[in-house]
């Protein structure tokens, strides 16, 4: 299951997007399992994570996409 939504303000993944096109990275694989990555969450814009895994692959450019499993959808 998909969703493009990110919680967190257009101007971080606009900063976010530009340090990935000035350091020619193709995109961000930010990944959490019941809340061991902070450093996700806080990017991600949730407050808490599921029960279950979940990916976040924010490109260089376009609309970030979720990776989810159904049951947290």
């Amino acid at each position: 299951m998909t969703n493009t939504t990110l919680p967190s303000t257009q101007v971080q993944l606009d900063t976010i997007q530009t340090y990935l096109r000035a350091h020619k990275l193709d995109g961000w694989l930010l990944y959490d399992f019941r809340g061991t990555n902070p450093i996700a969450l806080h990017v991600a814009g949730l407050q808490r994570s599921g029960t279950r895994r979940w990916f976040l692959w924010i490109p260089q450019a376009g609309r970030p996409v979720w990776l989810i499993h159904a049951i947290e959808g």
